[in-house]
């Protein structure tokens, strides 16, 4: 029996197919060992990851434990010094009230300068209730209606003087005038005065400080400039003349309107060159 007979083509196909799946089924075993590596390396760091997660909620609860125990030691630590203060104020109380009051400077200061009012009211009392025997025996003396009005005004001193020693004393017993003063009364702040606009009146004029006047008007000097000294002409000073009546008959317009003008304002040095008997003369 006879070979196959064998076709050159079909083998060199066959074996290029064969070569390609064997190059392909390569690249499938690579990629395979490939991704189990890379498997292999995120389980590795997803357990330390785990690890991690596991350390850290174990180091919060106890930093959660610690501070739970720090914030009822706290509580505890300040409940222990409101009852320590609360029992020292007590002894402190219980200690003033076997030693009695202990005043501050101002309040002894205020018991005393009241002690020497109430010494000097008995003093002023006893004296008046002297004076009031002594005008009492002398209004016994002598029947005057002055000894019994002026009596009569001693006797009602003497008794505004008793009810103010009772009212001091009656403070001294019921211990209110060892409570400090009251604060003195805060003074009215004083506001900064306000620039008020102008009113309605004088919408029309300047607008000027508060502290002036508005004027009603501008004054001419203010946009005018000054005047000058002008000589009036003659037919000025004539018409001056025939307006003026004449002092004397034998002044005339003429006469007037010949003088200078000059003349009529300046004074006279006659009349400035007066000497001081002169003036003692007059």
């Amino acid at each position: 029996m006879l070979p196959p007979k064998i076709d050159a083509t079909l083998t060199v196909a066959h074996a290029r197919t064969i070569k390609e799946h064997r190059d392909a089924h390569h690249r499938a075993s690579q990629d395979h060992r490939l991704a189990q590596e890379r498997c292999e390396a995120l389980e590795e760091e997803n357990k330390e990851l785990r690890a991690a997660d596991v350390r850290r909620e174990r180091a919060l609860q106890d930093a959660l434990k610690l501070l739970s125990v720090a914030t009822r030691g706290k509580q505890e630590a300040q409940r222990e010094a409101t009852r320590h203060k609360r029992e020292m104020r007590r002894a402190a109380t219980r200690r003033m009230i076997a030693r009695g009051p202990a005043l501050p400077s101002a309040v002894q200061e205020r018991l005393r300068v009241m002690q020497k009012r109430v010494e000097a009211l008995e003093t002023a009392l006893h004296r008046k209730d002297r004076r009031c025997a002594f005008l009492e025996r002398c209004l016994e003396r002598c029947k005057g209606g002055a000894s019994a009005i002026r009596a009569v005004e001693e006797s009602d001193r003497a008794k505004r003087l008793a009810a103010e020693l009772d009212a001091a004393m009656r403070k001294l017993d019921d211990r209110s005038a060892l409570n400090p003063p009251p604060p003195p009364p805060t003074p009215p702040r004083r506001r900064r005065p306000v620039a008020r606009t102008p009113t309605h009146e004088s919408r029309n004029t300047l607008y000027v400080s508060p502290r002036k006047s508005a004027r009603k008007s501008i004054e001419a000097s203010r946009v005018l400039s000054p005047a000058r000294t002008v000589p009036a002409s003659p037919a000025a000073l004539a018409r001056r003349a025939a307006l003026r009546p004449p002092s004397s008959p034998s002044e005339s317009p003429r006469s007037v309107a010949r003088t200078p003008p000059r003349a009529l304002e300046e004074p006279s040095p006659a009349g400035m060159s007066l000497s001081l008997e002169e003036i003692a003369g007059l």
